[in-house]
């Protein structure tokens, strides 16, 4: 994420989509998320990330992503996203659901291949302990307003 919105401001984007590998959109879908886009520029000055089927395709403003800052490479998958979105709404900045619809088979990378399957059955429980030490708590249940409760 951190090289595609990199690339992004590189050409003097004001955005950029993300389609997860394991996801399929309808021809119309890609079209109508700009839509969105365009509209959220127009309208909603602070619009941060706008979401379809949540973030498995999505749109980004980089003016948003230059305030948030980058994504925490520490951190990988589900507990990264997690991790960005709580920050992009403790900076004040809206989530947008579009309600596009957009099919999904997650994480068929990892349990289509027995060793990658094994590792996140190893690693994701540390990476969930990372995550609440940085937040005060897992997901949805956090309890500070700054990462590991330092001011930022």
């Amino acid at each position: 994420m951190n090289l595609l919105q990199r690339l992004a401001r590189e050409r003097a984007c004001q955005a950029t989509l993300l389609l997860h590998s394991d996801a399929a959109v309808a021809p119309w879908t890609a079209q109508r998320l700009l839509e969105v886009v365009e509209t959220a520029f127009a309208e909603h000055p602070r619009w941060g990330v706008a979401f379809t089927n949540y973030d498995t395709f999505a749109a980004f403003n980089l003016a948003m992503a230059d305030e948030v800052g980058p994504w925490d490479t520490t951190l990988p998958h589900y507990f990264a996203d997690t991790d960005y979105y709580r920050r992009v709404r403790l900076a004040g900045w809206e989530l947008i659901h579009t309600g596009l619809p957009v099919a999904h088979n997650p994480s068929s990378t990892i349990n289509l291949d027995a060793r990658r399957h094994q590792l996140h059955r190893v690693t994701f429980p540390l990476y969930a302990q990372y995550y609440t030490a940085k937040w005060g708590g897992p997901p949805d249940s956090e309890t500070f307003d700054r990462p590991f409760d330092e001011a930022i």
